[in-house]
Protein backbone atom coordinates (compact mmCIF):
# COMPACT_ATOMS: atom_id res chain seq x y z
CA UNK A 1 0.00 0.00 0.00
CA UNK A 2 1.29 3.45 -0.88
CA UNK A 3 1.05 5.83 2.09
CA UNK A 4 -0.68 9.20 1.96
CA UNK A 5 1.55 11.97 0.63
CA UNK A 6 0.88 15.58 1.61
CA UNK A 7 -0.38 17.59 -1.35
CA UNK A 8 -1.30 14.51 -3.37
CA UNK A 9 -4.69 13.66 -1.86
CA UNK A 10 -6.26 14.00 -5.33
CA UNK A 11 -4.09 11.14 -6.62
CA UNK A 12 -5.56 7.66 -6.28
CA UNK A 13 -2.80 5.01 -6.17
CA UNK A 14 -3.03 2.22 -8.72
CA UNK A 15 0.09 0.38 -7.52
CA UNK A 16 1.30 -0.66 -4.13
CA UNK A 17 4.90 -0.11 -3.10
CA UNK A 18 5.48 -3.88 -3.32
CA UNK A 19 4.69 -3.69 -7.06
CA UNK A 20 7.63 -1.36 -7.75
CA UNK A 21 11.23 -2.38 -8.45
CA UNK A 22 13.80 0.17 -9.55
CA UNK A 23 16.67 -1.14 -11.65
CA UNK A 24 19.84 0.77 -12.49
CA UNK A 25 19.76 3.54 -9.91
CA UNK A 26 22.89 5.68 -9.90
CA UNK A 27 22.91 8.65 -7.55
CA UNK A 28 20.26 8.18 -4.89
CA UNK A 29 19.95 11.27 -2.73
CA UNK A 30 19.05 10.99 0.98
CA UNK A 31 15.37 11.84 0.47
CA UNK A 32 15.02 9.20 -2.25
CA UNK A 33 16.83 6.64 -0.09
CA UNK A 34 14.46 7.46 2.78
CA UNK A 35 11.45 6.75 0.56
CA UNK A 36 12.92 3.50 -0.77
CA UNK A 37 13.66 2.22 2.73
CA UNK A 38 10.55 3.43 4.54
CA UNK A 39 8.16 2.16 1.87
CA UNK A 40 10.16 -1.07 1.44
CA UNK A 41 10.60 -0.54 -2.30
CA UNK A 42 13.02 -3.00 -3.86
CA UNK A 43 15.78 -1.46 -5.93
CA UNK A 44 19.03 -2.38 -7.62
CA UNK A 45 21.78 0.15 -8.13
CA UNK A 46 24.24 0.04 -10.99
CA UNK A 47 26.73 -1.29 -8.44
CA UNK A 48 24.32 -4.15 -7.68
CA UNK A 49 24.02 -4.92 -11.39
CA UNK A 50 27.80 -4.92 -11.78
CA UNK A 51 28.19 -7.18 -8.73
CA UNK A 52 25.29 -9.60 -9.34
CA UNK A 53 24.89 -9.41 -13.10
CA UNK A 54 21.71 -8.36 -14.89
CA UNK A 55 20.47 -11.97 -15.08
CA UNK A 56 20.41 -12.32 -11.27
CA UNK A 57 18.89 -8.85 -10.86
CA UNK A 58 16.06 -9.78 -13.23
CA UNK A 59 15.53 -13.12 -11.45
CA UNK A 60 15.16 -11.31 -8.13
CA UNK A 61 12.89 -8.72 -9.71
CA UNK A 62 10.56 -11.38 -11.11
CA UNK A 63 10.59 -13.21 -7.78
CA UNK A 64 9.51 -10.00 -6.08
CA UNK A 65 6.77 -9.19 -8.58
CA UNK A 66 5.46 -12.67 -9.33
CA UNK A 67 6.26 -14.62 -6.19
CA UNK A 68 3.63 -13.12 -3.93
Amino acid sequence: QVPQLPGFSWLKPCLSASDIVYIGLRDVDPAEYYILKNFDIQYFSMRDIDRLGIHKVMERTFEQLMGR
